[in-house]
């Protein structure tokens, strides 16, 4: 991963509204200082925000950013990790429909610059991209690849702790799909499904047990 990628990524902002679609899984509506939706790992709560990043007239490009919380039977430590999904799908009745080509990159952020990256590439070289959705997350495994905490105290009190996470697409080259039969390449980008700057972001949230 090339270091101007992490310096981009940094630069987010509280607030963002995903433009395509917004789901919070088992996610309560509480919020906490700055208006950030709480996740809480003991119910496996995670946020899924999607956009479009373009078309070729018959199939679509998606892209979703998301974190995803965990914990251990419902008790510390308690964990949360960012996840990207790509897809393609036809605009007339949305069914996904296999990609030509995908390069797919997340990172999962804290207000210290603290920072996770995961990334999948298919099609191509790299094996045909599997029909459906196709998902990567920052961490295969419990705290190797994600945040994570043996308190809470205060976790949804401060909009500048690390107990706020955020997920990012990260764009400019990084996350491109490639849509099957007209082989049309759309690029993650600012105008092209970008929500804060040239990355697409899940939005603030507050990660308690």
């Amino acid at each position: 991963m090339s270091k101007h990628v992490l310096l981009r990524a940094f630069a987010v902002f509280a607030g963002i509204v995903a433009l395509f679609t917004v789901g919070f899984g088992s996610a309560s509506a509480a919020t906490g200082p700055g208006g950030f939706t709480i996740l809480y790992a003991s119910h496996g709560d995670e946020a899924h925000h999607c956009t479009s990043i373009g078309n070729d007239g018959t199939t679509e490009g998606i892209i979703c950013a998301d974190i995803v919380t965990s914990s251990t039977s419902g008790s510390f430590p308690y964990y949360s990790s960012g996840q990207v999904e790509a897809y393609c799908q036809t605009i007339s009745s949305g069914a996904v429909v296999q990609c030509a080509n995908i390069n797919e990159v997340v990172g999962i952020f804290d207000p210290a610059r603290h920072v996770v990256l995961g990334s999948r590439f298919c099609g191509h070289t790299d094996g045909a991209c599997p029909v459906g959705r196709v998902d990567e997350s920052t961490g295969s495994g419990l705290s190797n690849g994600d945040f994570y905490w043996t308190s809470d105290t205060g976790c949804d009190t401060n909009p500048d702790s690390s107990y706020v996470n955020w997920s990012e697409v990260l764009g400019t080259g990084e996350t491109t799909i490639e849509l099957p039969h007209s082989d049309k390449t759309l690029a993650l980008d600012p105008g092209a499904g970008a929500n804060d700057g040239d990355d697409y972001s899940s939005g603030h949230y507050y990660v308690c047990l």
